[in-house]
Parts: structure tokens; C-alpha cells; sequence
């Protein structure tokens, strides 16, 4: 199947969505995620690096849906 992805940036000007948790959630650096969603087929991700704290999900969730006007 496919994912929904959204690229993370350590350029903290440049994101719209900055994590509270980044190293809770397995990040070296502060960073923050970008508005730009893509899909990609699930076979080429090939490890996951983290997860995002219930925190950051919530803070991602509500800014997606604002995003997609949901």
C-alpha cells in the first residue's frame, strides 16, 4: 500500500510544524515538519527513524487537517 509522508527540516525558518519532542521521538537535531505532503509506495521505506510523541501527533494531526481543510 502507500504512505502519506511530509519532509522534516532542521532549517526551523522553514517549517510550519515545529516537534516539541524531537528527541524523544529519535531525532539528532530540533526540527520541525514542512507543509508538503506526498505519497510513497510503503515497499521503499526502509526503517523507520522514530515516532512522534503523542504531543507532536496531536500538534501534525491538527495542522493536517488544516491543511487538507478537513
Amino acid at each position: 500500500g502507500d504512505l502519506f509522508v511530509v519532509p522534516v527540516s532542521s532549517q526551523l525558518q522553514n517549517v510550519d510544524v515545529p516537534l516539541a519532542d524531537w528527541a524523544a521521538a529519535g531525532l539528532n537535531v530540533s526540527c520541525g515538519i514542512k507543509s508538503q505532503i506526498a505519497t510513497v509506495e510503503s515497499r521503499l521505506v526502509l526503517k523507520v527513524i522514530g515516532r512522534l510523541s503523542t504531543k507532536d501527533h496531536v500538534a501534525l494531526e491538527r495542522q493536517l487537517r488544516s491543511w487538507l481543510k478537513l
